[in-house]
């Protein structure tokens, strides 16, 4: 018996499903300080190196981490010293008023999931000294004639010029190969460029020492008009001249500011009215919380706190339960610094601010039923 066995080339199964791409290419716009709105952008910052980059439209892996999207985009712009002033990426959501979006990502391929076609909007931290862009003289450009050039990229259609993130031209030519031999104008280009970030630097650092001195010179200035002031009991004068009274232990300070504090407390208790029960639910503390507050009224009654699904009547204690457990999510979410007790909000998160008058409301009527101040 003879077996034939003709020889068939080797195939794969065919792949299912959407091809997966492994670059992405993305729109990077570089603001020239933090705002919330795109509106806030002027339109002369395009003449000193912010918007677009050189290069148009660029390709990002999206097997990149953070770091390594981070130095390329401080290759995009070399002329800024991101380096020293930090950045986050944002969004432009749809809508008239051009809000954007802090985006939080841990790698390319969120942030390209979560901002899919639309630009990446970075956004630095501070704001950063404008940067004349570099300009090449004629005689620096003849020297040039035989070194090779990057080809031109197609004219760009305009866009319709109601909207700002419209108008900003870019190019939808592919990424540029960069030639082994590097022309005379890059070079200029780039120890130009070199030369304004440690400019931009200097500045950022004088303006830092600035503050510094300032600071130091008002804290020896107070110094020493605090060495010159005369002890002088009150009642040794005849006139009516007040003098400063510099005891400063803790005993002192306590005896004189209890008698104001107790008087502050009597004063708000007064003006607490009829009991109303409150029903909270304690896994949304703070969000149940601000809603009832919504309501002004409120901070004129008597609050007889009840967590939802336990037993127990207040006493007191369930009150004071309700207001440390509401000032430790508070504190975490409107309180930003070390030791901060001022609401602070981030410039993206503006359209919040209307919860300040609320943290008003709470920290007065907690106060006054439970006679504790929160603190950090």
């Amino acid at each position: 018996m003879i077996i034939i066995i003709h020889d068939q080339p080797f195939t794969t199964p065919r792949g299912r499903g959407r091809p997966s791409f492994r670059h992405w290419r993305a729109s990077l716009f570089l603001l020239n300080k933090p705002m919330s709105t795109l509106k806030e952008f002027k339109r002369d910052c395009l003449d000193n190196g912010f918007g677009p980059p050189g290069s148009g439209t660029v390709s990002l892996d999206r097997r990149w981490s953070l770091p390594q999207l981070e130095d390329f985009i401080y290759q995009c712009y070399p002329q800024h010293p991101l380096q020293l002033v930090g950045f986050q990426y944002a969004k432009c959501l749809k809508g008239a008023k051009r809000e954007l979006q802090i985006v939080h990502s841990n790698n390319v391929t969120d942030l390209a999931s979560t901002i899919r076609a639309g630009k990446v909007y970075i956004v630095p931290n501070r704001e950063i000294p404008a940067t004349q862009r570099t300009n090449v003289s004629q005689l620096e450009l003849d020297d040039e004639e035989d070194l090779p050039t990057p080809t031109a990229s197609p004219p760009h259609t305009p866009s319709p010029p109601n909207e700002l993130e419209d108008t900003v031209p870019l190019t939808d030519s592919p990424i540029e190969t960069v030639s082994p031999v590097i022309s005379f104008r890059r070079r200029i280009a780039s120890i130009a460029a070199r030369a304004n970030i440690r400019e931009a630097a200097e500045q950022i650092l004088v303006s830092e020492e600035d503050e510094s001195s300032h600071s130091n010179d008002v804290i020896a200035t107070a110094a020493n008009e605090t060495t010159h002031v005369d002890v002088v009991p009150l009642a040794a004068e005849d006139d009516d001249t007040l003098h400063l009274r510099l005891d400063t232990t803790e005993e002192n300070v306590s005896a004189q500011t209890e008698p104001g504090v107790n008087e502050g407390l009597e004063h708000l208790q007064l003006l607490l009215g009829d009991n109303k029960e409150l029903a909270v639910r304690r896994q949304s503390v703070l969000t149940d919380v601000i809603q009832a507050y919504e309501d002004p009224q409120l901070v004129g009654q008597r609050l007889v706190i009840r967590f939802e699904g336990e037993l127990g009547q207040d006493a007191g204690g369930l009150t004071k339960d309700l207001f440390s457990a509401f000032w430790d999510a508070a504190f975490k979410t409107y309180f930003v610094g070390e030791r901060c007790c001022v609401p602070f909000l981030p410039i993206h998160r503006f359209s919040e601010s209307s919860i300040y008058p609320i943290l008003g409301r709470i920290l007065t009527h907690g106060t006054a039923l439970t006679g504790v101040f929160p603190t950090l």
